[in-house]
């Protein structure tokens, strides 16, 4: 008599830490030129967390959630004048809609993140970013209207 067992293998789902991408790091990326340094191109396709504020620019039906928005990593960043340099600015798509109102003191974005190619469309973004998750954060920056204040 011959005993034959059988081994049924199930995919091992192991949580992922995502690279904490700091701002400093996407400076590396020369915008008008497409030249960046290793450091940029290896987080090309990676999951990755990137702390920073919401500037929407496609909100749903509805005014307070939004899911396509630029990132920025300081409240004061404006699309208008002056915008940030593209090196600056991360397209994000979220998988689903986040609350607005969550980006008072900054937001933690993780997702996959992507270095497109230069092009026309590019023009003023250099980075995008497939949004999984979201969470509040407390960002320190400094607010130069502070200083303004008699």
């Amino acid at each position: 008599m011959m005993l034959v067992i059988v081994l049924v293998l199930a995919p091992v789902t192991v949580a992922q830490n995502p690279i904490v991408i700091p701002w400093e790091t996407l400076e590396e990326l020369n915008y008008e030129t497409g030249e960046m340094t290793d450091s940029v191109k290896r987080l090309d396709g990676q999951f990755v967390e990137v702390a920073g504020f919401i500037v929407p620019i496609a909100q749903g039906q509805y005014l307070d959630t939004v899911k396509e928005f630029l990132l920025v990593p300081n409240p004061l960043a404006c699309i208008h004048v002056p915008p940030p340099p593209p090196n600056q600015m991360i397209y994000v798509v979220m998988n689903k809609a986040i609350p607005l109102n969550m980006d008072y003191r900054g937001v933690a974005i993780q997702g996959t993140f992507t270095v497109p190619e230069i092009s026309p469309d590019y023009e003023f973004v250099s980075f995008e970013l497939t949004g999984i998750s979201a969470e509040e954060a407390d960002i320190d920056y400094e607010d130069p209207l502070d200083e303004l204040i008699y």
